[in-house]
């Protein structure tokens, strides 16, 4: 453990604790009277785990999925029920989750991406839903699709299509 001390007002100060692991990577951090932070790392030192919690009680988590090329192609994110002091447990209902698909060009660069939401019956409590081996073409009603595509010439940012389809052109 070490910690970083910090001053902005005479008399006051905050104390952030930070903890490594053996390879030297912070798995966890924690400020007096605020809810401390844990973080795990994959065999490749990529974040694949982040969990907020008070005391023992996890009230927001979100796991990473990646490809081979290590381009990030999945982000869920669980949030605490409303009135529930348990505790984020995937193996239960007591959270809400959503998650975000995403694919990649074989330049790795992002390309579609498909948020499968969070609210009412159809997200809440659910397992994660399988990503499809290639993207949504558009969004539905079980998913939101966000596309970029890229100027052939210059690899830049050329055409962003939001869910409704609205498209903006860079320039």
């Amino acid at each position: 453990m070490f910690e970083i001390s910090t001053t902005g007002v005479v008399g006051a100060s905050a104390t952030v604790n930070y903890y490594p692991d053996i390879l030297g990577r912070t798995i966890a951090a924690e400020r007096a009277n605020y809810p401390r932070n844990e973080v795990e790392y994959d065999t490749l030192s990529r974040l694949i785990r982040t969990r907020v919690k008070v005391g023992n009680v996890v009230i927001a988590m979100k796991e990473a999925d990646y490809d081979l090329a290590g381009n990030t192609i999945g982000l869920h994110t669980y949030d605490l029920n409303p009135g529930d002091n348990t505790g984020i447990t995937t193996n239960s209902t007591n959270y809400i989750r959503q998650s975000v698909y995403a694919w990649h060009d074989k330049a790795n660069r992002l390309t579609p991406q498909a948020d499968y939401g969070s609210s009412g019956a159809n997200w809440a409590y659910y397992a994660k839903p399988a990503r499809p081996s290639t993207a949504p073409a558009s969004s539905s009603a079980s998913c939101l699709v966000t596309k970029t595509a890229y100027n052939a010439n210059t690899g830049k940012v050329d055409l962003s299509t939001d869910p409704m389809g609205r498209n903006s052109k860079t320039t």
